[in-house]
C-alpha cells in the first residue's frame, strides 16, 4: 500500500485478511486498522503519531493533564494580566515597559489558545481518533493552532529581547535619549507582529518547500526540529523553534553580565550602592527574561542535538512540546499578575496618604524651596536635577571639590532644620534623597528629597537624621577621594 494516496476506505479494510504479518503504507492508520497495536500483525509502517495512539490525540493520561493545566493558566491567566494592564496608571518611565509586557501577555495569550485548541480536540477525538486523523490533521483548527503557536513562539522571544536590550539602554545610557520611545516600540512591535504572521501564514499557501502537513505532521498541530528525519521545511522550523531562542538566550545572557559589569562600575565611582527603589524598577523586567531563558535553553540543546543525528524518544518530544515551549506562558501572567497587584496597592496606598495631608506637611511644602532647600515631589520644571547618585554614575567627569561638599552639606542642614521645626523628620539622608543642582557656577546646591512622614518627630528622630547628614559627610568626603586619584 506504499505510494498510494488512500483517502477513502472503510473500517474494515483488513477483516477479510487474517493471514495479514506485515504491512507498509503512507499513513499508520492502516496499522490501527489492521489491529498492529492489539498484536493481529507483526510488523507495520509507519509506526504511529508520537503523540497519539489508534483510540485517542494525546495517548499519555499525565500529558492530558499538563496540557489542560498549563493551556487553562496560560488562556485564563494572560486575560486576565491584560485586563489588569488595562487599569494601571502607567507613569511616563513605565509606558514603553508595560507596551512591552501586554504584547508579550498577547504573545502568550495565542499560546493558551493552541494549548486549548488542542486540549479540545483531544476529547472530541477520544475513543475515535485513528478514523478522523488525517481528517483533524489537514483541518482548519490544526493548521490555525500551529500558526499561533509560531507566532507565539517568535514574538514571545522578540518581545523578551528588546525587553532586555532596553534595560541595557537605560542601565548604560541613563540620561541620554538613547532609549526605546513608545513610538519606535509600537513601530518595531508592529513590523514584528506582522513579519510572525507571514511567516507563520507561509506554510499554509501550498509552496514547493513546505509539504501540506508542515503543521499537520502530528497531531499536536506543531513542527518542532525534533525528527532525526529531516522532513519538508524543517529549516524553517529550526530557524523559529531553535535559532531565534538560541539567540534571544545570548542576548539575555549577555545583557545580564553586561548589566552586571556597569552596576559594579557604578558603585565604585559612586561609593554607594544602588539603591532598593532603583533595583524594583526592573525586577519584573528581569525575572521575565531570565526564565525564559532558563526554558529556551534545553529546548535548543535537544533540538541541536537531533539535527547532530541523536534520536529523541517520544516522552521527551511530548515533554518538550507540552512543557519547555508553553510553560513560561503560563508562567508570565502569574509573575504579572503578582506584580501588579502590588503596583496597585502601593498606588493606593500613595493616593490615601495624599488625602490625609497632615498641615504641617502642607505647611512645608507651600514654602519657598529656595529657601528650605526640600522638594516633596519633583516638579517637571525640576526634573533636571539629579540625586547624588545618579550624578556621580553619570560621568567620570562629574567632580567634587570641598567648596562643594560645604555647599551641599549646609543646604542638607538647612533642609533637615526646616522639617524639625514643624515637628517632621526625613529618616533616609543619603544620595539618593540628595538632589543636585549644578546650574550655580561657583559651587554645587543640594536639595533633600523629603519623604512624608505622618508621625511627628521626636528626640530620637532627629538625631538620627543629623546623623546621617555627618554620614553623608563622610561619603562626600570619601567620593572626592576616590575621584582625585583616578584623575
Amino acid at each position: 500500500m506504499h505510494d498510494n494516496k488512500i483517502t477513502h476506505y472503510s473500517e474494515n479494510l483488513f477483516e477479510d485478511l487474517p493471514n495479514l504479518m506485515s504491512l507498509i503504507s503512507d499513513d499508520y492508520v492502516f496499522c490501527c486498522l489492521a489491529g498492529y497495536e492489539k498484536g493481529k500483525i507483526q510488523d507495520c509502517v509507519p509506526s504511529t503519531d508520537i503523540f497519539s495512539s489508534c483510540t485517542d490525540l494525546i495517548q499519555n493520561e499525565f500529558l492530558r493533564v499538563v496540557l489542560w493545566f498549563i493551556g487553562l493558566i496560560a488562556f485564563v491567566g494572560n486575560l486576565i494580566a491584560l485586563v489588569r494592564q488595562a487599569g494601571l496608571e502607567d507613569t511616563d518611565r513605565s509606558k514603553v515597559s508595560m507596551f512591552l509586557i501586554t504584547n508579550l501577555a498577547v504573545a502568550d495569550l495565542c499560546m493558551g489558545a493552541f494549548l486549548m485548541t488542542i486540549a479540545v480536540a483531544d476529547v472530541y477525538f477520544r475513543g475515535i481518533y485513528v478514523t478522523n486523523a488525517r481528517q483533524w490533521r489537514q483541518s482548519t483548527f490544526c493548521t490555525a493552532a500551529g500558526a499561533l503557536a509560531s507566532v507565539s513562539m517568535s514574538m514571545t522571544v522578540i518581545i523578551l529581547t528588546i525587553m532586555t536590550l532596553q534595560r541595557v539602554l537605560v542601565v548604560m545610557f541613563p540620561f541620554t535619549n538613547y532609549h526605546l520611545s513608545q513610538f519606535y516600540a509600537k513601530v518595531i512591535l508592529i513590523l514584528a507582529w506582522t513579519t510572525s504572521a507571514v511567516m507563520a501564514t507561509l506554510p499554509t499557501l501550498n509552496l514547493e518547500y513546505f509539504d501540506e502537513e508542515y503543521y499537520g505532521r502530528t497531531g499536536m498541530c506543531i513542527s518542532v526540529p525534533l525528527f532525526s528525519e529531516k522532513t519538508p521545511g524543517w529549516e524553517f522550523a529550526t530557524f523559529n523553534f531553535v535559532l531565534l531562542p538560541f539567540l534571544g538566550s545570548v542576548v539575555v545572557i549577555g545583557s545580564f553580565f553586561g548589566i552586571r559589569y556597569i552596576v559594579k562600575r557604578t558603585e565604585e565611582f559612586s561609593g554607594l550602592r544602588t539603591s532598593m527603589t532603583e533595583q524594583k524598577l526592573v525586577t519584573l523586567i528581569n525575572t521575565l527574561a531570565y526564565s525564559n531563558c532558563l526554558f529556551w535553553i534545553p529546548l535548543v540543546l535537544i533540538s541541536t542535538a537531533v539535527l547532530g543525528g541523536s534520536t529523541v524518544n517520544a516522552n521527551l518530544y511530548g515533554w518538550t512540546v507540552m512543557f519547555l515551549i508553553p510553560f513560561n506562558s503560563a508562567l508570565n501572567p502569574v509573575m504579572f499578575t503578582y506584580a501588579s497587584i502590588k503596583i496597585e496597592h502601593k498606588r493606593r496606598a500613595e493616593a490615601e496618604n495624599e488625602r490625609e495631608l497632615d498641615p504641617r506637611i502642607a505647611q512645608a511644602i507651600i514654602q519657598d524651596i529656595a529657601i528650605t532647600r526640600i522638594f516633596f515631589v519633583i516638579p517637571p520644571s525640576r526634573a533636571a536635577h539629579l540625586s547624588m547618585t545618579s550624578w556621580l554614575a553619570a560621568s567620570e567627569d562629574n567632580f567634587i571639590t570641598n567648596v562643594d561638599i560645604k555647599s551641599l552639606i549646609g543646604d542638607i542642614k538647612t533642609a533637615i532644620s526646616h522639617l524639625h521645626k514643624r515637628e517632621l523628620y526625613h529618616g533616609s539622608v543619603d544620595f539618593d534623597h540628595l538632589l543636585v543642582d549644578d546650574e550655580d557656577e561657583t559651587c554645587l546646591r543640594g536639595f533633600l528629597l523629603a519623604k512624608i512622614n505622618h508621625e511627628k518627630s521626636t528626640d530620637l528622630t532627629k538625631a538620627e537624621d543629623e546623623r546621617q547628614v555627618r554620614s553623608m559627610q563622610q561619603d562626600l568626603n570619601r567620593v572626592l577621594q576616590e575621584r582625585k586619584e583616578v584623575r
